[in-house]
Order: structure tokens, then sequence, then C-alpha cells
């Protein structure tokens, strides 16, 4: 196969004898707006062109005129005997600069343009990049393009080739670099219902996602602030992963401890009146030592720190004690 580059009036010999084939060429290279002469050799009763309207502006058994307008596939059935015996194909393309650019990018990261049009093979490419680095290009790309500014960035693209000249014109939007925080390290008094991990998300642009891991003793890993109660000390990853932006990460460390558990030698006490009260023994197991008696109410109690305190109120009470370990666990 080769290929026909023409502009202006140009023509094809299409023949057919009963077996179509399309030559020199079955490719028109052609400039927007010209038109394309097709001569026919054939010893077959009909050829229908499609499409026909409102491509082909004449066409007859012998001949067909087409006015361009964008690439065009046109197909030949050739008919013999009211059968249709073959048919076969011509593209009549249009020498195009269009370009293929995101809508969003992030300011510092590579912003991918490359030229989505026809004719590029045999052209000479002007880019401006408005700014970026580099702020200009002379070759067929693709070309990365940096901004270290945000806002609206316009591209122009200027292609010449085959005596046709043509221009577009695209823009990128760069918005600020995301910033995630995955907040301050956490302690876990286990067991418990967990706590929140404080994520939180700075300039996020559009199609952005979070996700955490490892996933192990969150309740979602894809909220800002999932509930964590892992079964042993864990850091977790969060990462902000976006359509147009490089993936960001940051990581907190949840830090895993038993929780102090409480119990009384005897519960509950009875004491005769005018007796003196009498002492308690209170068994602290598991936490992490010292710990710090923490008494409601604190009458009648000789000691708030002692573990084995004397109990004297002046009637009955419900004491309450809670107890809390050198790590804060309760």
């Amino acid at each position: 196969m080769r290929t026909l580059f023409l502009c202006l009036i140009s023509s094809v010999l299409v023949w057919a004898q009963g077996i179509i084939s399309i030559s020199p060429s079955d490719t028109v290279i052609v400039c927007e707006g010209d038109s394309v002469y097709f001569e026919i050799a054939h010893n077959v009763d009909s050829i229908i062109w499609q499409p026909q309207s409102p491509f082909l502006s004449s066409f007859e058994l012998d001949t067909g005129y087409v006015k361009t307008s964008g690439t065009l596939t046109f197909v030949l059935y050739a008919y013999l005997g009211g059968t249709k015996v073959d048919s076969d194909t011509v593209v009549i393309g249009v020498v195009s600069a269009q370009m293929s650019v995101p809508q969003f990018a992030c300011a510092e990261a590579p912003v991918n343009i490359s030229f989505a049009g026809l004719g590029g093979w045999a052209s000479s490419f002007y880019w401006n990049f408005s700014g970026g680095n580099p702020p200009s290009a002379n070759t067929i790309g693709p070309h990365y393009v940096t901004w270290a500014t945000t806002g609206p960035k316009p591209i122009t693209l200027i292609i010449v080739g085959y005596g046709c000249i043509d221009t577009a014109f695209d823009t990128v939007n760069i918005v600020p670099k995301p910033v995630i925080d995955a907040g301050p390290n956490k302690v876990y008094c286990k067991p418990s219902d967990g706590v929140v991990l404080d994520g939180a998300l700075f300039n996020p642009p559009p199609n952005c996602g979070v996700l955490w891991y490892p996933g192990d003793g969150l309740d979602n890993p894809t909220s800002i602030t999932p509930l964590a109660s892992p079964d042993s000390t864990t850091t977790y990853y969060m990462t902000l992963t976006c359509t147009f932006c490089d993936t960001v990460i940051d990581s907190v460390t949840v830090f895993v401890y038993p929780r102090p558990q409480v119990s009384f030698s005897q519960n509950p006490i009875y004491i005769c009146e005018n007796s003196g009260g009498d002492s308690v023994n209170i068994l602290i197991t598991n936490g992490t030592p010292s710990y710090t008696l923490q008494w409601t109410p604190t009458i009648g109690i000789s000691s708030l720190t002692s573990t084995s305190p004397v109990i004297n109120p002046p009637k009955d009470t419900i004491y309450q004690l809670v107890v809390v370990d050198s790590i804060g666990c309760t």
C-alpha cells in the first residue's frame, strides 16, 4: 500500500473489472475544504458510493467529485447484473492540528501533551506551552511539560504540511499539588471501640480517592478519618491518588496497649456501725504500671492512693474506682 498526498484538486483512479481495487492508493491526504475528483474504469453495470450526501457533490458511473470536511471513508460497491460483485474503500484524510491535552494537572507534575491530528509524519510543528517547561517545541511529540504556577495554561499548535496549514488551541488547568496529613500517632487501649485516625486533605484536585493500608483493623479504608482497632501496634499509610497528579503518602502509627483490669477482694463490703470501717484490697492486672487511682466519691476512704485503703463511709455508699495506667489507658 502506498499513500498519495494531494492538495487542491486531486484525483484517484479506481478501476473495477468485476473485482474492484483502488489505484494508485487507497488513501488521499488533502487540506481542509479541498476537493478530490475520482475517475472509475469499469466493466460493471453500476457503482454505488457510501456515504453519498453531503460530501459527494456529484457522482455517475464513471466519476465522483468529493468536497472534504474532515477525514472521510468511502466504500465503493460494484454491481453486475443486479448482483454486488465486490467492494473497496478509499479514505480521504484532512491535515489537522488536533492535540490530546488533559483537562487538569498538578503543579510541577509532567503533563502529557500529544499530537492527535492527521498528517504529522510529513509536517512541521510549532508548539507553544505558555510559560511551561519547556516553553515550546518543534517536533511531533508527545511532550511532557511542567508548570510551576497554577491556573489555566493555553496551548497552541500550528501544523504545516502538504501545502496546508492548520492551528489548534486547547487549555490545561494547573491545580495546586495536593497535601495530606495522616494526623498524630494514636494510642489504642485494647479492648475498646477503637481510635479515630485524624486524616486531612489540603488542595485536593478533582477525581481523587483516599486509601489507607493495611486495611486490617480499619472500619473503612477509603474514609479520610477511619476508625482503627488493630490487634497489635500498626503503622497505617494514608494515600491520595488523583487522575492528574502523583500519588501522595503520609503515615501514622497506632500503638496498642492492654487496658488495666481492676477487682476488689470483697464486694459488697459490710461494715458495722462505729466499727472504724474495713479494709479492701484492690487487685490490678494488665495495663502498664504505674497506676493512678481515681475514687468517686472520696469521702470515707483512708487513702486515695493505696491499693488497700480502709473504707468507712457515713452511710451506705456506692464507690466507683477508675484506674489509669502510665500510658493513659483506663
